[in-house]
């Protein structure tokens, strides 16, 4: 099954191996076999990562200058103490390096770690482990690096603790058990240059002494996703170049204070700060990629000092007050691929300063005041955009047929503005829409923290089946809408827009569209949602709509629509409410039934008084009675056949008993083949 590990037993090769990768090899347990006549040899790193290994064989103890072991996404379920059991032995003398995330461990951190004197980096994170740790892992001479993150652990040190810990380096503990209280033996790591302590239910304030207790050695600080509060010091002291700070999802008050140039990633989007932006006019020459300012309380216009972010990709300030017209330097910002204004106070016509950021990828300004028409250079200066989000704004004119030309668009959201004229026909141009599989959104590496943290920054709220839904990266890949709702549109719906068959929405409610809906519509097999409420369509709902199995939102209330709903699982699953306002609507789910729809009651056939039978005929009263007359003289002309002619009675008795006997016979049968068959 694994050829390529043919060469593996010839000892005399293996012996002078010292690094080996066997990652992403579907590796099990029990092919550890392979790795036997290496258990002698000088091997110094080994990776086991992504595989499906249930634990560490006793023998690999024994690889005695053994230095780094990575076991990282393997499928271990077993006691993390029997794992370190395991790897006792001369490796616990040399073992510099153990990496064993997502590996469902479980159980506990054992006193047996004091034997790993030489560990320098230790990350457990992503497993099950509980319990208390035990001091004698903060009592390791040489631990520089320590990961824990989201696990289950107790037993931090308290700051009475006398820690030696004065050469760690990096420590990560998100999803542990730090709080309520801020973590003070934290600032006792005079070395420090990482600390994450995200999601750890801590309620206080930060001690000053904490924000200069590292001064110019900072790399990564994550305090995300806890309620600390007060106000944020100066922070442009504290940080090396190209360093991370997140100090997101808080409650942190007060005005931003200036932030050190050598920054490259800022996210304090979910407090309650507030002012200006000033701060921004301090940053000179910095390295800044991605800002992340939303869902505060900032106010007044971004000032037009934005001449020094050559860097920045991702800027990010949705949900805060700020107004006024963007500023000219913002078109300086040529590296930038997502823009992110929604739900603010911007107004005058669409900013021209976008028109040098060539490189968007993702634009989102809607929720804003913005107006005037919509300018052509959008589908010809921007042709990288795969999202472009006007919604809830004053914009006007006509849809520019520029727009057409964004072959990499999949999100397009222009609805609740004043646009009139027809849909663009050569919205069928959009060719993502029409192809399968991923879009350009394709996973990508989350080892590093830049584009983990472009997950959260990336992202849109889109009105989804009726209500407002927020759509991320991670579930970006495979949407594919288009929402022009709320307009003043006029003319048909263009049949060509049926040829994008990978579109997932499509929204042209509340528009005085007319004509039919386009009889193609089915070919459109992976639409979700359709609304095609409030215009003025007429016709009929196609027949093979009831082709379309993946529409799970449906809504063609008020229009002028007629004829009969077609008929399938699919379609007459919906609320009648979505069918209301069409007068020549009939048939399931609505009440309204059909002409020529057939009626039942028996008062159809007796008419019992003047109206009851309204609908029956008389061919059909005829017809009931001549059936039970014919059956009734059939009935008495076979009885009585029988009744006075003896021998074809007794013919008829002896066929009835025969044919019951072999009945008989083959239930008997089959029963007995039942019961010989193996279970």
């Amino acid at each position: 099954m694994y050829p390529y590990f043919s060469s593996f037993p010839n000892s005399s090769y293996s012996s002078s191996i010292e690094d080996l990768s066997l990652r992403n090899n579907s590796l099990t347990s029990s092919m550890y076999r392979w790795l036997l006549p290496l258990t002698s040899n000088k091997l110094r790193s080994l990776s086991l990562t992504d595989n499906m290994l249930d634990g560490i064989p006793k023998y690999l103890g024994n690889l005695c200058s053994l230095e780094y072991l990575f076991f990282n996404n393997n499928s271990a379920a077993a006691k993390f103490p029997d794992f370190l059991k395991n790897l006792s032995g001369c490796t616990s003398l040399s073992l510099q390096w153990l990496f064993a995330q997502s590996s469902q461990f479980t159980g506990s951190l054992p006193d047996d770690i004091q034997q790993f004197t030489s560990l320098k980096a230790l990350s457990l994170s992503k497993n099950q482990l509980k319990g208390t740790i035990s001091k004698k892992l903060w009592e390791l001479p040489k631990l520089n690096s320590l990961d824990l993150s989201e696990n289950s652990l107790q037993g931090f040190p308290s700051s009475d603790f006398l820690l030696n810990l004065s050469y760690v380096e990096h420590i990560y503990l998100s999803s542990c058990k730090l709080g309520p209280r801020f973590p003070e033996w934290i600032q006792k790591l005079k070395n420090l240059t990482s600390l994450e302590i995200a999601n750890n239910g801590i309620s206080d304030t930060i001690p000053l002494e904490f924000w200069d207790a590292w001064p110019s050695q900072l790399t990564f600080l994550n305090l995300s996703s806890n309620n600390l509060s007060g106000k944020v010091p100066d922070l442009s002291s504290n940080f090396e170049n190209n360093s991370v700070i997140d100090l997101s999802f808080n409650s942190f008050d007060g005005p931003i204070t200036n932030v050190s140039s050598t920054v490259e990633l800022l996210n304090l989007s979910r407090n309650k700060f507030s002012g200006r932006l000033s701060f921004l006019c301090e940053v000179v020459d910095g390295f800044l990629v991605i800002l992340d300012l939303s869902h505060n309380f900032l106010s007044r216009q971004i000032p037009d000092c934005l001449w020094h972010f050559k860097e920045l990709k991702v800027l990010n300030l949705e949900h805060n007050n700020l107004s006024g017209r963007l500023p000219a330097s913002l078109g300086s910002m040529i590296k930038l691929e997502a823009l992110d204004l929604y739900k603010n106070d911007f107004s005058e016509e669409f900013p021209l300063s976008v028109k040098n950021c060539t490189s968007l990828k993702s634009l989102n300004l809607g929720a804003n005041k913005f107006s005037g028409n919509l300018p052509v250079w959008i589908g010809e200066n921007l042709y990288g955009l795969y999202v472009l989000m006007l919604r809830s704004n004053n914009f006007s004119g006509s849809i520019p047929l520029q727009l057409c030309q964004l072959a990499s668009l999949q999100i397009l959201d222009l609805s609740v503005n004043h646009f009139h004229g027809t849909i663009p026909s050569c919205l069928s141009n959009l060719t993502i829409m029409v192809q399968q599989g991923f879009s350009q959104l394709q996973n990508l590496d989350p080892s590093n923290p830049l584009i983990r943290y472009s997950y959260n920054v990336d992202h849109v709220m889109i009105q989804w089946q009726g209500t407002e839904r927020e759509f991320i990266r991670s579930n970006m890949k495979l949407l594919r809408s288009i929402d022009l709702s709320s307009n003043n549109l006029t003319g048909e719906i263009p049949y060509q827009i049926t040829n994008l068959d990978q579109l997932i929405a499509l929204n042209v409610s509340t528009n005085a569209l007319i004509g039919k809906i386009p009889w193609n519509i089915s070919q459109m097999k992976t639409l979700l949602t359709l609304d095609l409420s409030r215009n003025k369509i007429s016709g009929e709902i196609p027949s093979t709509m009831s082709q379309m199995t993946w529409l799970n939102y449906l809504d063609v209330s008020d229009n002028s629509l007629s004829g009969r709903i077609p008929s399938s699982t699919q379609l007459q699953s919906f609320d009648p409410s979505r069918y209301e306002g069409n007068l020549g609507l009939c048939g399931p789910p609505l009440t309204k039934k059909c002409p020529g729809d057939e009626e039942s009651g028996i008062q159809h056939i007796i008419g019992e008084s003047e109206g009851e039978g309204e609908g029956v005929d008389e061919l059909d009263v005829w017809f009931y009675i001549g059936g039970a007359i014919g059956f009734t003289v059939g009935f008495w002309i076979a009885c009585g056949a029988l009744l006075l002619n003896r021998r074809g009675r007794y013919a008829f008795f002896m066929f009835l008993d025969s044919f019951e006997d072999w009945v008989y016979v083959k239930v008997v049968v089959f029963i007995a083949n039942l019961q010989k068959r193996p279970t």
